[in-house]
């Protein structure tokens, strides 16, 4: 085997291999709130639903942040550690160990405690817009419409009912969505506010 080839194979280690290497020196709580991210990014661009992020499904949702096209193969050659063309949740969570900058970056990661109260009026706003018997809660039919009214590839039922879980307060299935609980994941992440915000009123994405 040649040097490139030995280069190859030690880029494209399998991810639990390079997790259980990212997990050295870091607590159990550190990676869980670094999986939270992680999977709240995932089940926003997994479109279909079906557990693997293609290279469209990324752009269709780097693209609305101005992410150039080159930056945006880069970023997934970089997730897509054994070089199949697809992103897995585990592939995700593991970049976002070990590249630390995914975690603040626009569309992806979370956006600071300081630039969050700038946003409550957006997601309140936005809230209002989803809820439209107007009863203060947001149900799952609801959320569908509101996905089936935004412009670009469309959402299965499979994925809005993981966005659906990822908006509540602990990620757990409940009949509705408060207002509190829909403001708390979406003025802290990103990729949320740009999945369901009103685009034009949003700075840094």
């Amino acid at each position: 085997m040649g040097m490139g080839e030995m280069a190859m194979e030690t880029e494209r280690k399998p991810p639990v291999e390079l997790l259980a290497l990212s997990m050295k020196g870091m607590t159990k709580k550190e990676l869980e709130s670094i999986y939270s991210v992680s999977d709240m990014l995932f089940n926003v661009v997994d479109r279909n639903g079906n557990e693997i992020v293609s290279k469209e499904e990324l752009a269709a949702h780097l693209l609305l942040a101005r992410y150039t096209e080159d930056s945006i193969e880069a970023l997934f050659d970089l997730i897509d550690v054994n070089g199949d063309g697809k992103l897995t949740r585990d592939e995700l969570r593991d970049a976002f160990v070990r590249h630390p900058s995914l975690r603040s970056a626009p569309a992806m990661g979370t956006l600071s405690k300081q630039k969050r109260s700038a946003v409550f009026e957006e997601a309140d706003e936005t809230f209002t817009a989803i809820d439209i018997n107007q009863n203060g809660t947001l149900s799952i039919d609801e959320l569908k419409a509101y996905f089936a009214g935004r412009e670009g590839p469309s959402y299965s039922e499979a994925a809005v009912a993981q966005i659906f879980v990822t908006l509540t307060t602990n990620g757990s299935i409940h009949e509705e969505i408060t207002r509190s609980e829909f403001r708390g994941s979406f003025v802290r992440y990103r990729a949320m506010r740009l999945a369901l915000g009103l685009t034009s009123a949003v700075p840094d994405a």
